[in-house]
Formats: C-alpha cells, structure tokens, sequence
C-alpha cells in the first residue's frame, strides 16, 4: 500500500507520504474504509473510502495499472449498491487516466483533501523563488 502511494505521489513537486504511524491509524480507525486489491499475493491497487450512505467518496486512490484502478472502482461500487460514488481526481496519476470517462470535470472552487502547516513561509517562498524560471523582480 505505501509503494503506490509512494510511487503515485512521487510524480508531483508537494507530496504528503504517510508514515509508517499513520498507515497503522488508516487500519484501525473507523471514520473510513481502507480497500486493497490484490493480485497473486501483491497489492495493485488501494483507496479510502467514506462510510456507505447515500454518497461514497473514494480518495487517496493509486494503482498498478489502469486495469488494477478500474477494477478497485469496479469493485467499491459493489460493495456499496444504491450509493454514488464519487472519487477524488488527483490528476496524472493512474487512477485519474483509467477514470477519466468517470470523472467530474467541472473546475474545483476549493481544494478539499489537505492542508499544510507551514513553520518557515519564509524558507518555503525563498526555496520556491529559487526554484522558478521566471526573471525576478525587484523585491520592495
């Protein structure tokens, strides 16, 4: 489960891994559902979901391969008939091509997975001037 996760964040310039900690809290909580895929002993795909109820979201979705994400949509949606289920576009990765027939592509108005604590904005906005391509301007 952490090698996809890994893998499927590993493509974008901001990340948020999980910690070993956290994939321990993610198994034994209650307030979502953890669904793994497996194929001859190896996980292929994996994603969260929401409790069953007349809309089910299926975040934090990565996969093998776009058979092993259809086939964790396929397999949701069976396990919870009679509810929509709605899944969370993380776009470039697998899941968002195997998905993309499915996906609502309306732009978001607000970001609605995470949010970052930053301690040094300072150090953040330094790195990323750093970082850019454009000509800087005089700083006031």
């Amino acid at each position: 489960m952490a090698a996809l996760q890994d893998a499927t964040q590993s493509r974008f310039d901001v990340a948020m891994p999980h910690s070993a900690a956290c994939w321990r809290w993610l198994l034994a909580h209650e307030a979502s559902n953890l669904w793994v895929l497996e194929q001859d002993d190896t996980v292929t795909a994996v994603g969260r979901t929401t409790p069953p109820g007349d809309e089910v979201l299926l975040a934090e979705a990565a996969a093998r391969d776009k058979a092993a994400a259809r086939d964790l949509l396929r397999g949701v949606a069976a396990l919870v008939p009679g509810s929509e289920v709605r899944v969370v576009h993380r776009a470039g990765t697998v899941t968002a091509a195997a998905w993309q027939e499915f996906l609502d592509h309306e732009p978001r108005k607000q970001a609605e997975q995470y949010y970052v604590r930053i301690p040094y904005v300072a150090a953040l906005l330094d790195r990323l001037a750093g970082a850019s391509s454009l000509p800087q301007g005089p700083r006031p």
